[in-house]
């Protein structure tokens, strides 16, 4: 869902496919990226509607890196960045500089170079190679949060570390205890506001040429984003969260999202400018009931275990595919001796359907994604047809 300047909230749906990522692009501009494997497709936000970009035939495992400045962009697809230059362009495959890395992330630079950031180095696109710059250390903790393109040059940010990409290496601008002991970095503004939250001491608050202001708050950022102001804005629990920039006060607006969901998704927000006026409460959004019946090689499958969540799971420690380990399963049912199901006041959202046989001991790794579950409607969802795996 989008909130427009006056803080009126419109719901922006996703036709095909589900939302992989979603971030600020260099430009300036928010843009989402759809998987609807194998088939990727890149979106830009503009007021309620999504305007396409760009499509990748085949991207398997699509990464949530990825950067947009105008007419150029660049992906990661498994192992290689995928680059275009121009609208009417097609995509460059580009091998990464390193591999088997924890995390990663693109930036595209005014002038049109190409950055690239991993917890083992920042590397700068020259020509058909890349050059990694340093800072006299072998590697960071995780991967820098960030580039500024700022009238300085290329900026980088890093547990709290402020560093400045210059004739082929990177001077350290600030060191963390210059900027208020560290923390969890911020997504910085796109004025180049930056910033760091701690649980302990709050929100220190940045400009490139050293102002420095701290923000006591309550609020919980770990995942959160600044607008050009230095309002904090983050999601938690399923409810919208914003932090004023001067008295840390924490106004939460709850957005239609469902705390019983917080643990199998991860909450995603994108603020740009100053920000939005707080938007008005957002009503809470269920389907009616989902039905369909299931079948497996052509037969009903009768009193069999379901579950569905927002995930496919392949792979799972223990438990089920929906709860895990902690059992926290929140939608489950049992078919009846036709395979038929319901599952009712299912929050609207995308859902993978998980199945267990009445006779079997584990569950069936053949998850199958459901039709988006539409706001107070009956979804029929049809009969889904599975068919035996060989051993």
């Amino acid at each position: 869902m989008g909130i427009d300047p006056s803080g009126k909230v419109a719901t922006i749906p996703i036709k095909k496919g589900r939302l992989h990522a979603l971030r600020r692009g260099s430009d300036g501009k928010a843009y989402v990226v759809v998987d609807d494997a194998p088939r990727v497709d890149l979106f830009r936000l503009d007021g309620a509607a999504l305007r396409p970009v760009a499509t990748l035939p085949k991207c398997a495992m699509v990464s949530e890196t990825f950067d947009v400045r105008g007419d150029r962009l660049a992906i990661r697809c498994e192992a290689a960045l995928h680059e275009r230059s121009s609208a009417s362009g097609g995509f460059t495959e580009i091998p990464l500089p390193e591999s088997n890395v924890s995390g990663d992330a693109v930036w595209i630079a005014e002038g049109g170079g190409v950055w690239y950031g991993t917890s083992a180095g920042l590397y700068e696109r020259k020509g058909a190679a890349w050059s990694r710059l340093s800072t006299g250390t072998t590697s960071w903790a995780t991967p820098p949060s960030a580039f500024i393109d700022g009238e300085g040059g290329v900026y980088a940010i890093q547990s709290g570390r402020l560093v400045r990409a210059a004739q082929d290496k990177l001077e350290v601008v600030r060191e963390a205890r210059a900027l208020g002991g560290g923390g969890v970095d911020l997504v910085p503004a796109a004025n180049g506001l930056f910033g760091s939250w701690s649980a302990e001491r709050g929100v220190a608050l940045h400009t490139i040429d050293g102002q420095v202001r701290t923000v006591a708050t309550k609020a919980w950022l770990s995942h959160g984003q600044l607008d050009d102001t230095g309002r904090g804005w983050v999601v938690n629990d399923g409810q919208l969260e914003i932090v004023d920039a001067t008295s840390g006060v924490v106004t939460t607006v709850p957005m239609g999202s469902y705390p019983e969901l917080d643990h199998l998704v991860r909450p995603l927000v994108v603020v740009l400018g100053a920000g939005p006026a707080a938007p008005a409460s957002h009503p809470v959004r269920r389907s009616k009931r989902i039905t369909g019946r299931i079948t497996v090689d052509g037969k009903p499958l009768g009193e069999a275990d379901l579950e569905i969540c927002p995930r496919s799971t392949w792979v799972y420690s223990g438990g089920t595919p929906c709860g895990g380990a902690a059992k926290t399963v929140v939608f489950a049912t049992k078919t009846d001796a036709k395979g038929g199901f319901a599952f009712d006041d299912v929050p609207v959202g995308h859902y993978y359907m998980h199945y267990k046989a009445a006779d079997a001991e584990k569950w069936s790794i053949d998850s199958r994604a459901l039709e988006p579950i539409r706001d107070n409607a009956v979804s029929n969802v049809g009969t889904l047809a599975y068919a035996t795996r060989a051993p």
